[in-house]
């Protein structure tokens, strides 16, 4: 796989041996022989050298200052009492460590172990570090390592490492970019492959259900809307994080875990805007009723500023609110309105899914309200078709027989297949079609026409 070289880091207490009021909280760093696998390590003399042996230790000019020591002085660490080989310099895996709560002294992998700072419980973390060959693909031995152990939590933190070897912002856009159209363009094919695929099966299910004939039909224009939408969406939601790992210092994006991003909503509203409009305009431009489709947008866009303002209200309010005495109830009221709380994000979430089920129980209680109350006045008890003209005499006896205070309400009809339609001189025959176009349904079956003089009332 490559060169692997292991460390770790934990903080500790440094005092100087015989006077231990002269103390400082340090960052201890155990590295083995193969440390650095990049760059090169220099003493403030200008000395290069490589990792301690045994238990000497490089120390950071803060150590020295902070415990009045030298070169060739020592220092105790835990148990093990340590020899300053040399002031630090240039260190140069320093920025891809991150936060550290002290200065540092570099240590061997023994000197740490005659420490015994490390027992039970102790926080320590350890990395390791590959130097791969020219020849190898980091993404790929990254998929695999994870593919093995997809419970260890490996983290690749690629942005902030590209940011630390020099990459501009600009080659951080361009590189996610490509990255990202890559991964869409996949998902994109993916998914079309599968409405494709899973639409004759539907059909074959609800044959006998609804009026349509299980069969593989290919929409290149549903096609296009659907994969429109795939990649707009995947533009508005991949433009927050890309826009912050274009910002922020290489620094900040290292330390993201423990201190969260500061929220750069200014810079995300133009590339999160656009992408949104296209998705309206989408939207509209390809609805049958493009008015009703804009009501219905606008509707949801104000409740969603009405619900995030709700949350913002909340976690306020929340901030505001006397703390409880039991423990269990002050943090739960705390976690409200802590730093990076989801509170506005979960209150938008129950409330547009509460608004879903209202509106479908609303217009399921209208439909049914509406059938209840207008169907049996006006729907025919009975109906009959296809009586012929000549019957209608004998049709009505039968019909008085059995029922004397019937009303009984004939039309004249026929019933027929459109076969061609248009101008008479360019008539398109419904049997050329390819397809039906769409909202088109006269065409397809047979239609109940009247040849009366007067409309049929109800129609």
């Amino acid at each position: 796989m490559g060169d692997l070289s292991e460390g770790a880091r934990l903080q500790a207490m440094a005092t100087v041996p015989g006077a231990e009021t002269r103390a400082t909280p340090v960052e201890l760093k155990a590295v083995d022989a193969k440390w650095p696998l990049y760059g090169r390590f220099t003493l403030a003399d200008g000395q290069s050298v490589g990792p301690p042996q045994g238990l000497s230790a490089w120390i950071a000019p803060g150590v020295a200052d902070r415990l009045d020591v030298k070169t060739g002085d020592r220092i105790q660490v835990g148990k093990a009492v340590l020899s300053v080989g040399g002031i630090i310099g240039s260190e140069p895996d320093r920025l891809a460590e991150g936060f550290s709560l002290g200065p540092t002294i570099i240590i061997s992998k023994a000197a740490l172990d005659a420490s015994a700072l490390v027992q039970p419980g102790s926080m320590v973390r350890t990395k390791l570090r590959v130097k791969l060959p020219a020849s190898a693909d980091p993404v790929a031995l990254g998929e695999s390592i994870k593919a093995k152990y997809p419970l260890a939590g490996y983290e690749v933190r690629t942005l902030a490492t590209l940011k630390i070897l020099g990459a501009s912002s600009g080659d951080i856009a361009r590189i996610f970019l490509l990255q990202l159209a890559a991964a869409s363009s996949l998902a994109i094919l993916a998914g079309l492959a599968v409405g494709i695929s899973v639409t004759p099966l539907l059909g074959k299910a609800l044959q006998g259900l609804l009026p349509i004939k299980p069969g593989l039909v290919i929409d290149a224009r549903a096609l296009a809307i659907a994969a429109a939408y795939g990649a707009l969406i995947s533009l508005t939601f991949a433009a927050p994080p890309l826009v912050r790992a274009r910002d922020f210092p290489a620094m900040a994006l290292m330390r993201a875990r423990v201190n969260p991003l500061a929220s750069q909503w200014r810079a995300v509203l133009l590339p999160v805007g656009l992408g949104l409009a296209g998705i309206a305009a989408l939207a509209i431009l390809t609805a049958p009723q493009p008015l009703l489709a804009a009501g219905f947008l606008g509707g949801a866009a104000l409740l969603f500023v009405l619900l995030t303002l709700l949350g913002k209200g909340l976690t306020a309010l929340a901030a505001r609110i006397p703390r409880p005495k039991g423990a269990i109830a002050r943090m739960a009221l705390a976690n409200l309105h802590r730093p990076g709380a989801q509170t506005s994000a979960l209150v938008v979430a129950l409330g547009f899914g509460l608004a879903s089920f209202v509106l479908l129980a609303g217009v399921q209680t209208s439909l049914d309200g509406n059938i209840v109350s207008r169907v049996p006045t006006r729907a025919p008890d009975y109906f009959v078709l296809d009586v012929p003209r000549d019957r209608m005499v004998a049709f009505d006896a039968v019909v008085k027989g059995a029922a004397p205070a019937a009303d009984i309400r004939t039309v004249a009809a026929l019933r027929g297949s459109i076969v061609a339609y248009g101008p008479p001189n360019a008539m398109t025959r419904v049997a050329d079609l390819k397809q039906i176009p769409d909202n088109a349904w006269p065409l397809r079956g047979d239609r109940g026409l009247t040849y009366s003089d007067a409309l049929p009332e109800g129609n």
